[in-house]
């Protein structure tokens, strides 16, 4: 088995505080940077995969499901 890096408890840290704020102050600018916080999630993840491919596919998958849902919440505000 393989040990999951200290950095990626960081990144769900990280991503739980980020997921708090979009829930409480949802502006145009909030999603925007949310939007690309995600997008470097992803690119993490991937990276992640290869330290650990279960956490890593799950991470990446929530990463996904995020970064869509912050497109909509653009679209749905006319950004």
């Amino acid at each position: 088995m393989v040990v999951q890096p200290a950095w990626g408890y960081t990144v769900y840290f990280v991503n739980a505080v980020v997921w708090f704020l979009l829930l409480v102050i949802v502006p145009v600018e909030v999603n925007l940077f949310y939007g690309l916080v995600s997008f470097v999630f992803l690119a993490g993840t991937i990276v992640n995969l290869f330290f650990n491919p279960v956490s890593g596919f799950l991470l990446a998958l929530g990463a996904g499901v995020q970064f869509m849902l912050s497109a909509a919440f653009m679209m749905a505000k006319g950004a």
